[in-house]
């Protein structure tokens, strides 16, 4: 697993989008872990996730999140890719493509309609693999 803050700063620089907000940002990562989850059988990033009203990660780790918006929104970023790997980064930039031109509204439904958000009980913690496991088993014949 790589450190979510350096996926992060990945995600803002292939973004391309001036205005990524730290929800968008939230959201993109948990459809970044999840695809990841099915495809490599684990996450990319440490981000340990909760299903509340929309998926998010631990209140500490939401918090750095949001602070890495708010104290350099401007700043140029390097991004390392010590930590990540070229599957990581194919994960990382399909997902990012796929959300990148998304409306708010379309972004959230993409992520309400994933398998963990429709099954599992709210305010639970997430074993993203188990839950992608369950899901290879219960709809193999619909992932593409």
């Amino acid at each position: 697993m790589v450190a979510f803050e350096e996926v992060l700063e990945y995600v803002r620089d292939i973004y391309d989008h001036a205005d990524l907000e730290a929800d968008r940002a939230m959201l993109t990562l948990y459809l970044i872990d999840w695809k990841a989850a099915i495809e490599l059988r684990r996450p990319i990033s440490n981000l340990e996730w909760r299903i509340e009203n929309i998926p998010q990660p631990t209140p500490e780790q939401r918090q750095v999140v949001l602070s890495a918006f708010e104290h350099k929104p401007d700043c140029p970023r390097v991004t390392s890719v010590r930590d990540i790997g070229d599957d990581e980064r194919r994960i990382i930039a399909d997902i990012v493509s796929r959300v990148r031109t998304r409306s708010d509204t379309e972004l959230l439904r993409l992520v309400y309609s994933t398998f963990p958000v429709l099954s599992q009980p709210r305010h639970a913690p997430v074993n993203l693999v188990a839950m992608a496991d369950k899901y290879k088993r219960e709809y193999r014949d619909q992932i593409r």
